[in-house]
């Protein structure tokens, strides 16, 4: 079936593109939904469907008047840095991480996300990646670390926002994807986020999403 029938018909249902799988996601598919092609895990959408959402938040977020080194944590099938790609005028360079080969084997071969003058594509957990990233390297870090609809544990230590907040030049903004699953998880991220920096907002997207902002004085 032609791609342009397979987005009219996916406004109508979900139309299966491919699958795959890797240790960190034993469930990965691309299919057609609503006019997209979005990559989906089991349980989670990991690009281009409701995360797009979240994301768009971001963009709106990010301060104008200069272009901003971004740091992104969790890449998907890309969805953010297509949006990145929509504002040239913010963007100085990106440097994007994700744990999982498969998932940015995806990203490149099915979504078309490729490296170039500005974009750096990395493979390597998000963790390690930020221990030995120099101090200060980045004005925006985008933590959208997910296996599922899970958060791998070291997102919520403080050692790991520590790290981040250093990563982060002067005035630096930093946006965390989250999915707490009560009011003590809203609690520790509170207090986790406002031990390293400025706690400015959190988002409530789509009724299950609460994407955290804060700065860094």
């Amino acid at each position: 079936m032609p791609p342009y029938w397979k987005k009219i018909l996916s406004w109508l249902w979900p139309i299966p593109e491919g699958r795959s799988s890797s240790a960190l996601n034993p469930e990965l598919e691309w299919r057609w939904e609503n006019g997209k092609l979005v990559l989906n895990s089991r349980l989670a959408n990991y690009s281009y469907g409701s995360l797009h959402k979240v994301m768009r938040r971001v963009i709106e977020s990010i301060p104008s008047g200069k272009q901003h080194r971004i740091l992104l944590l969790g890449i998907g099938g890309g969805s953010a840095l297509r949006l990145l790609e929509s504002i040239p005028q913010k963007v100085l360079s990106i440097d994007a991480v994700d744990a999982d080969p498969e998932v940015m084997r995806l990203a490149k071969s099915v979504f078309g996300i490729q490296e170039n003058a500005f974009r750096k594509l990395h493979v390597a957990d998000a963790f390690a990646f930020v221990q030995h990233a120099p101090a200060g390297a980045y004005d925006l870090i985008i933590e959208d670390v997910f296996i599922d609809l899970t958060k791998p544990d070291f997102c919520m230590q403080p050692e790991f926002l520590a790290h981040l907040a250093r990563l982060l030049a002067s005035e630096g903004k930093l946006f965390v994807n989250s999915l707490p699953k009560d009011e003590a998880e809203i609690s520790r991220w509170k207090s986790l986020l406002g031990s390293s920096l400025h706690l400015k907002k959190a988002h409530r997207i789509a009724g299950s999403n609460l994407l955290w902002e804060a700065v860094k004085a």
